[in-house]
């Protein structure tokens, strides 16, 4: 007990901010990330978070409230304020929050932002988003405070994340296809699909072997199904044409429309995807080993 209680102090003090330095001079201009931002900011989802359209919440402002196992979260406002919003932030700061889930103060911010997927996106991906997101009308709207459970702490966060978060680029693997490759990036880093269709052990952690399985516990209390290539309980059934039909109006084979926080979701997220990224993550999704 005591060596234990000696490493994790010794964890616990040796935690550092995470140094971000950027070679501004190897981005594109500004006008094409933010061009390229905007697209990327609708296919991550970033609106449908950030904007707390239940309670008519101004865009991106934050307060949309997420209930989960943990406590309940409420999304940060991500408007260029420099009060409430991420004004004063500096493009460091924003990919710190992204690949290290840092704020520019030093805390952790808890994986209900998914950073944990985010962590994967490159770089300029990221300035991107950032350049397009200081284009947006401010709005002053303090954020509201987490409502966690009573074994879930902030400082603890920086043991979690040693010992369970990986942060780093996706890497490209040389055995696929580039349209394999594009649709894994799409889901795993971009559209962190595995956050809401993958069921989470005690800790809180993805185990790679059930990924894309679905989750029972689901978000916003609703289940998330199983998209892996299973024909018994997932959507190995679908067709390629019936896969991109679904992302882009939410219409299952059977002709049924998806309803509740998914209905949202393809709205405003994965109706955005343009044809060579629908096929991308088409073939990618059609990839993923069976699980039942």
């Amino acid at each position: 007990m005591v060596l234990a209680a000696l490493t994790g102090i010794a964890l616990y003090a040796s935690d550092k901010v995470p140094k971000v330095t950027i070679d501004s001079a190897s981005l594109p201009g500004n006008e094409v990330l933010a061009e390229r931002g905007k697209y990327l900011f609708d296919i991550s989802g970033c609106d449908y978070c950030h904007t707390d359209s239940e309670n008519a919440g101004p865009t991106l402002a934050g307060g949309r409230e997420m209930d989960t196992p943990y406590g309940l979260f409420y999304s940060p406002n991500i408007t260029p304020d420099k009060d409430s919003g991420i004004g004063k932030w500096k493009l460091e700061d924003f990919v710190r929050a992204m690949r290290h889930g840092v704020s520019p103060y030093g805390t952790h911010y808890f994986p209900a932002f998914p950073y944990t997927s985010y962590t994967r996106m490159t770089t300029e991906d990221m300035a991107s988003i950032f350049t397009y997101l200081r284009s947006v009308p401010p709005v002053k709207k303090y954020n509201r405070q987490h409502k966690t459970a009573w074994f879930v702490w902030r400082g603890g966060m920086r043991f979690w994340k040693k010992i369970y978060f990986k942060t780093g680029e996706l890497a490209a693997d040389p055995m696929l296809s580039g349209s394999l490759n594009r649709g894994h990036y799409l889901a795993a880093a971009v559209g962190h699909c595995e956050e809401c269709h993958t069921r989470r052990n005690s800790v809180g952690t993805i185990s790679p072997a059930v990924r894309y399985s679905g989750n029972i516990e689901g978000v916003l209390g609703e289940p998330t199904p199983n998209i892996t290539s299973s024909r018994r309980s997932g959507i190995g059934k679908w067709t390629e044409k019936e896969i991109r039909k679904f992302l882009k109006t939410g219409v299952r084979p059977s002709g049924e429309q998806t309803q509740g926080w998914m209905a949202d979701f393809v709205r405003t997220s994965l109706s955005k995807f343009n044809d060579d990224d629908a096929q991308a993550l088409t073939d990618y999704i059609k990839s993923i080993p069976e699980v039942d």
